[in-house]
């Protein structure tokens, strides 16, 4: 039989263990991070692009390759250090054009099936207005053709509770 003593001693150690835990995962949502940046190596084709007049079919396969490339950058991200789904985000896409500049509005246009793919891998659970918050394209003009490409940064947004 265990005296009353050691069994108070018990339970305290239940209580310190369970109270550790709770700071344990306070401390590690905490350090989640907040943000994250995926790079292209092109920009989105001119079939996705707000101005197309290009065939479904081919805008299709379009949105359906483009969907697939972000499927994989998105998967080789740590899924440890992010406390995903996300209830809003901002979306920021910095394109490098050459030779011809691209229309900021027509990019972002393009850019849809990149924004399904974030919905379809659980970063966030609808991609409508209420969870994007914002979305913004900023063109600049490569040196070179070597260095056409985007970069899209994806944000929380943290609500006001």
């Amino acid at each position: 039989m265990i005296p009353r003593l050691d069994a108070w001693f018990v339970i305290g150690l239940y209580v310190f263990a369970a109270w550790d835990a709770c700071e344990y995962g306070r401390h590690n949502q905490m350090n989640k991070q907040t943000s994250f940046t995926i790079w292209f190596d092109e920009l989105v084709p001119k079939e996705l692009r707000g101005n197309s007049k290009a065939h479904w079919t081919k805008r299709w396969q379009s949105s359906s390759a483009w969907k697939d490339r972000t499927y994989i950058k998105l998967r080789e991200l740590d899924w440890r250090k992010y406390d995903f789904p996300w209830s809003k985000i901002n979306v920021e896409y910095d394109y490098y054009y050459w030779p011809q500049e691209i229309d900021p509005t027509n990019f972002q246009t393009g850019c849809k099936p990149i924004e399904d793919a974030l919905q379809d891998e659980g970063v966030i659970l609808n991609d409508g207005p209420n969870q994007i918050n914002r979305t913004t394209a900023n063109g600049y003009k490569a040196k070179s053709k070597n260095e056409v490409g985007f970069r899209m940064y994806v944000e929380r947004v943290e609500l006001d509770e």
